[in-house]
């Protein structure tokens, strides 16, 4: 605990002066957090769309089974 304290208060804090130099740090992050976002929700389409194609199979199914 006392380790991470250190480091912590060893961390440089930023100012508005050093704001000019990360903007390349914050744009990579921010295209980042994008990146996921994106991923995120193609993988929910993807998962919404393979949950419809069973369902309408199951439901194809009974109905055949009813017949």
């Amino acid at each position: 605990m006392l380790a991470a304290w250190r480091a912590l208060w060893a961390a440089p804090f930023f100012t508005t002066r050093d704001a000019g130099r990360n903007t390349r740090v914050a744009r990579g992050m921010r295209a980042r957090v994008a990146v996921d976002c994106a991923r995120h929700a193609f993988d929910v389409r993807v998962f919404a769309l393979s949950n419809f194609v069973k369902v309408r199979a199951a439901r194809r199914r009974a109905g055949e089974e009813e017949a």
